[in-house]
């Protein structure tokens, strides 16, 4: 299997805003998700091993749901008629999230991403900013693909503190979602569309194929199977890349690190006292261990020592540390689950 994550010449880290749409869906089940769920245990594939800890698999008892968009796997606004451009994270399950622009506050990115990404395409109308309550979360940094590294600061938009997701009709939006597609298929058929202006390409284009809320352990294993060959999110993905002839799904390694430390809170108020202690540039200091222009020696010697460290510290080898152990989760969601009761008691 080819290294993704091969260095040409050297990288550059770019900071990144995401949001978590999250909403508990309590149903008294536990959920399991192993190496094998992920299309590992054929593959033989070495970037799941150490994620699933001792038992070689991880319990969701924390009953989170996230909401998710499919992304189109072709990217109709950098095409033209006579080559066809593909997304990057093509039909992939996919929080949203972008770069940060020069200048521009890592909360008001993650604003501005999640209404491009997600509300702009799903027909939603623009929201003045106090209608948003996204709070601060987690920042994980990925490893360089294509010679870049994302520092993602993670924010997380819960159900019960945004109206515009309490709102949120999924299979009506899904059904427009459809119309857009089919009125998109009939403009490109006929030439048209290649001749609107570009605005006009951007207001009709499919970006986003479909939403989902998904419990959380499938949220996690669609990203995990991301290097797994031959693994798909379902029939559609497989079917486009078998048509397009893409090789490879881009790693979504990071943004299943993101959605794992969900399992670690029971509640949401457990999840709100932790995102009003997080000081996102502390955060950020602890977490990198990439910076702008180191080449490949630089990056592997920068990667063994945090595989080294992180090694030392959990009692057993982490190919990614960037995931903590199952243990580790289970123990955070227990104390925090200990707080919060012994919060209760005191009023």
């Amino acid at each position: 299997m080819a290294n993704p994550f091969e260095v040409r010449g050297t990288i550059t880290v770019q900071d990144s805003a995401t949001v978590i749409c999250a909403r508990r869906h309590p149903v008294g089940a536990v959920h399991y998700l192993s190496t094998a769920d992920c299309g590992g245990e054929d593959s033989n594939n070495p970037f799941l091993d150490g994620i699933f800890g001792a038992e070689g698999r991880i319990a969701f008892r924390s009953e989170w749901e996230v909401l998710v968009g499919q992304s189109e796997v072709v990217n109709f606004l950098r095409s033209t008629p006579e080559k066809l451009a593909l997304m990057r994270y093509a039909g992939e399950w996919k929080l949203a999230g972008g770069n940060v622009d020069g200048g521009e506050a890592v909360a008001d990115a993650a604003r501005r991403e999640l209404q491009e990404e997600f509300l702009d395409p799903l027909g939603l109308a623009r929201l003045p900013v106090p209608e948003y309550t996204l709070r601060p979360f987690v920042t994980k940094q990925t490893r360089p693909i294509r010679s870049r590294s994302n520092l993602m600061h993670c924010h997380v938009a819960l159900e019960d503190e945004n109206r515009w997701l309490q709102e949120l009709d999924v299979g009506a939006t899904n059904a427009a979602l459809a119309a857009r597609r089919e009125r998109f298929v009939a403009l490109a058929n006929d030439g048209s569309f290649w001749e609107l202006p570009a605005a006009q390409r951007e207001a009709v284009t499919p970006e986003v194929r479909r939403l989902a809320w998904l419990p959380l352990h499938e949220a996690v294993g669609h990203c995990l199977s991301s290097m797994a060959p031959g693994c798909f999110v379902n029939s559609f993905q497989r079917a486009e890349y078998a048509r397009f002839k893409k090789r490879r799904r881009d790693p979504m390694f990071i943004t299943a690190a993101c959605l794992m430390e969900l399992e670690g809170f029971p509640d949401a108020g457990a999840l709100r006292r932790h995102c009003a202690s997080v000081d996102l540039p502390a955060l950020t200091a602890e977490e990198q261990w990439l910076f702008t222009g180191m080449d490949q020696a630089a990056v592997d010697e920068a990667f063994a020592a945090r595989v080294s460290g992180a090694a030392g510290a959990a009692g057993q080898q982490l190919l990614n540390p960037s995931f903590k152990p199952p243990a580790r989760i289970a123990e955070l969601r227990q104390q925090r689950m200990a707080a919060g009761a012994g919060s209760a008691a005191k009023l």
